[in-house]
């Protein structure tokens, strides 16, 4: 007889996924950041090392924006960013390099108001990813 192990998340840190309506402001770093608007169109899901966002525009791997969750600020660089199936549209997946004791705070404070996505793909209440 076989027994069922519950699959196991392969990331460092939990997923969340983020209220509706929520987006953060990500631009480019340097002056092309303050010429471009939100490259964000939407947040997928995040965690206390990275969000997964889609982006209006491409972005080189390794490529760093600027972002703003909810008004404290944090640098972002690009992990992978492949074409999404959408409108031309972007997914990313960007890692937090460096935040400062604010952002973690924060962070840790809006996590606890998100839905955790559990490892068979869908959040605590049942919706799939």
């Amino acid at each position: 007889m076989r027994t069922m192990t519950a699959r196991t998340e392969r990331r460092r840190s939990r997923r969340y996924r983020p209220p509706a309506g929520f987006r953060p402001e990500l631009r480019r770093t340097g002056w092309r950041g303050l010429l471009d608007a939100n490259l964000c169109a939407a947040c997928l899901n995040l965690s206390e090392g990275g969000v997964r966002v889609l982006l209006t525009r491409p972005l080189e791997e390794g490529g760093t924006l600027r972002g703003r969750f909810d008004g404290v600020e944090v640098e972002l660089r690009a992990r992978y960013a492949v074409p999404a199936a959408k409108d031309g549209r972007w997914e990313a997946g960007l890692v937090f390099v460096s935040p400062d004791p604010a952002f973690r705070q924060w962070l840790r404070g809006f996590l606890i108001r998100c839905s955790p996505i559990l490892a068979d793909g869908r959040d605590a209440w049942g919706a799939a990813r």
